[in-house]
């Protein structure tokens, strides 16, 4: 296969907590009318598949018949990049580890990073007091939350890995980027008692899935701001870089730059545009480079998130 860049086709999910802003951001064509998630990076057969647009593949066909450009130990592809639009309270979850995930649905599990990328200073919840699951259980039985729940400052430009099986919610009301292995599995605990507005009912909780699985005691996680390069015209932020799990960073050039990773990676346009070896990068645009490619040439004032994988030793 020809060593290029690939464009990418994103796919879009309606949720209750989404709305337009993803829409009127990144001018989507889409006759979704309620966008939360647009999927930059995701190969979930017959579920959630982005396409490559340059082959007409879906990007885990693409992803099996190319394996030499991903040079990656997994069966399937390990990563996936999102970008989520919150307008109201997400529900209160966990994401299993792989044991479980494995077993109960046959995915991986689903540790990852939150990057808030626009919005207002509010809070997340992130972990809990309970000490003991006895507590736990009593604490959320009883709707206790003000002593369950932990709640922690966030701001843009803030970053969190959410390990697996960590409970969290986002009640902001902007822009994340979500980097995260390439799984689709969640555990609800509470969803504030809402009716999904498609069937009327409420949404399936996994309380007692939750309390097998939910890490305890948890309460030392915060929020970070990342590690940053500065390079010249090139400013690199590295998130979270765990092999095995995922690599998240963001970059963020004036003018000109050069930027080059080992291994295989997307790229997410959130801000500005460019060129990025003189093909067309402007928002929303998404763009996968192969393993080994080499520095890629960036030309103009643009903003990128990307994600990408590391063979465990």
């Amino acid at each position: 296969m020809e060593q290029k860049i690939y464009r990418i086709k994103p796919v879009f999910e309606e949720r209750m907590w989404g709305g337009q802003h993803l829409i009127e951001k990144y001018h989507y064509q889409t006759e979704l009318k309620n966008i939360a998630e647009s999927y930059c990076c995701i190969a979930i057969p017959n579920h959630l598949d982005c396409d490559v647009i340059d082959t007409g593949d879906k990007l885990s066909d693409f992803y099996h018949q190319n394996r030499e450009l991903f040079g990656s130990d997994t069966d399937d592809i390990p990563i996936r990049l999102t970008v989520e639009s919150v307008l109201d309270n997400m529900s209160v979850q966990i994401h299993p580890e792989d044991g479980y995930a494995l077993e109960h649905f046959h995915q991986y599990g689903k540790p990852g990073g939150i990057l808030y990328l626009e919005g207002t200073p509010t809070d997340l919840l992130l972990g809990h007091h309970a000490k003991t699951k006895e507590e736990f259980i009593q604490w959320n039985e009883t709707r206790q939350f003000d002593k369950l729940f932990r709640f922690v400052d966030y701001v843009p430009g803030d970053f969190i890995h959410i390990p697996a099986n960590t409970l969290h919610s986002f009640r902001i009301r902007g822009i994340m980027i979500a980097f995260a292995r390439n799984s689709d599995v969640t555990l609800r605990l509470y969803d504030y008692d809402r009716m999904d507005p498609k069937t009327g009912k409420p949404r399936k909780m996994h309380v007692k899935e939750v309390y097998e699985n939910v890490t305890i005691p948890d309460d030392q996680i915060l929020p970070t701001r990342g590690r940053i390069v500065e390079q010249g015209a090139l400013t690199h932020t590295v998130y979270y870089d765990a092999p095995g799990e995922y690599t998240a960073g963001r970059v963020q050039v004036k003018e000109k730059a050069s930027f080059a990773l080992d291994e295989f990676y997307f790229l997410f346009c959130v801000n500005g545009g460019g060129t990025v070896n003189g093909q067309r990068f402007q928002m929303g645009d998404v763009l996968f480079v192969p393993q080994k490619f080499g520095p890629i040439d960036l030309a103009g004032d643009m903003d990128f998130v990307y994600c990408s994988y590391k063979n465990k030793p």
